[in-house]
Order: C-alpha cells, then structure tokens, then sequence
C-alpha cells in the first residue's frame, strides 16, 4: 500500500484560472502560498514563502472555485503530488502540482479573501431586547 497526500492551508495568491479540458470537462489552475515563520541565528523573526501549483480536476469543487474564491482567500486542500515532465522550445521541463482528482481530494475555504467586505446589507439590527421579546416560548 502506498499514501500520496498533500495537505496545504493557505491563501491565493491571484485569482483562481478556470479552464475547459478537450472532452469539454471545467477545471480550475491555482497559486497557493503557505507561509513559515521562524528566528534566524540572530534571533529575529523571518517569514518563508512556498507556492504551490494547485489543479482542481473535480468539476463540482472547480464550479464552487470559479465562483467563490478569489485572490487572498485562505484555503485548506487535500491532494495528490503529480510531477509531470513536458517538451518546451525543445527543453525537458518538470513541474510539480497538487491535483485534485475527482472524488479524491477535498478544497475548503476559510474566510473571506483579505480585503473583501460582507455583501449581505448591513441594517442596523434590533436591539437585544427587542428579540427577547419575539421569542414564542
């Protein structure tokens, strides 16, 4: 038996792009960056930047992506490591990716992206006492 898993939490760096495979399939290519923290030999803080290439081949979670995620927003994604080699300008190049599969991963969002403002009206609410008294019980 073997495991192939990556679980990531982090934010987009740039809106997600949504393309159409050839059997006219939605898929959705994303830019995710995880950050570390840590103190250098001095003692001061530093942050690390890693981004990861994310391909959404599901096309249930690739519609939810097109439509609700954007550009700041934190994510937490479970996926498979695929490292896939292809011919440019007759060079040999490797990338690495983080796949989700159809049926096999899982893309959740935390938040809101950085930035964004709720979009439901913002009415003044009534007062507490008000409610109280709306309660049948």
């Amino acid at each position: 038996m073997t495991i192939n898993k990556a679980t990531l939490l982090g934010n987009l760096g740039a809106d997600p792009e949504i393309k159409i495979t050839t059997t006219d399939s939605k898929f959705a290519r994303l830019n995710l960056a995880t950050n570390e923290r840590f103190k250098n030999k001095d003692g001061e803080l530093q942050e690390k930047t890693q981004w990861h290439n994310v391909v959404v081949f599901d096309p249930m979670i690739a519609d939810t992506v097109e439509k609700y995620c954007k550009k700041g927003q934190t994510l937490y994604i479970e996926g498979q490591i695929e490292t896939r080699k292809y011919e440019q300008d007759g060079v040999t190049k490797y990338t690495t990716e983080i796949v989700i599969a159809k049926y096999k991963g899982m893309l959740k969002m935390i938040g809101r992206p950085e930035g964004s403002s709720k979009t439901e009206d913002a009415k003044p609410s009534k007062s507490s006492d008000d409610d109280v008294a709306d309660i049948p019980f």
